[in-house]
């Protein structure tokens, strides 16, 4: 019994990594177009699919423990693929497809996750220097006083004339 609903929890993970990714890719999506505020929901949403996230991987390893305790190993030496070896058919082929599933989206999960990093530094950078470009044409040093003077500014030059 323990078994049919480890599976079934596996199953369910899969469910919740999926959403992870597609927040993930409406993400990448918000940093391209610069949308702030969808950005800021977007963000929202990834905090509560990571408490679902936690929540799940913390009733995974509960559960592990339980049949690693019912099939007299250690938490520790129960793998997901030691427990495929040890289950029957049906449970073991979907333990199987579950593992590879999870398998897959989790590192779909972190090379996105890595991207949408690598982009919002990226466009983090652009706005300071955006911003640094304005403060600077914003207040331009003045070349001549008041009194029509020009100022020394410490830089030195020749002017050559095209006239000879």
């Amino acid at each position: 019994m323990k078994i049919k609903q480890f599976t079934v929890l596996l199953e369910s993970g899969i469910e919740i990594y999926r959403n992870m990714f597609r927040i993930l890719e409406k993400e990448k999506k918000y940093i391209l177009s610069l949308q702030e505020e969808k950005l800021r929901a977007i963000c929202s949403e990834k905090e509560n699919l990571l408490s679902a996230v936690r929540d799940f991987e913390s009733k995974r390893l509960d559960m592990l423990h339980e049949l690693a305790d019912s099939l007299g190993y250690a938490p520790q030496e129960l793998t997901i693929s030691r427990l495929i070896r040890v289950s029957d058919e049906p449970y073991a082929g979907r333990i199987e497809k579950c593992r590879q599933i999870l398998s897959k989206q989790i590192g779909r999960i972190r090379e996105m996750n890595r991207s949408n990093r690598v982009l919002a530094g990226n466009r983090l950078e652009l706005i300071k220097g955006a911003v640094s470009l304005l403060g600077a044409v914003k207040e331009p040093q003045q070349i001549y006083y008041g009194n029509g003077e020009v100022r020394d500014m410490g830089v030195t030059g020749k002017y050559f004339s095209h006239k000879v």
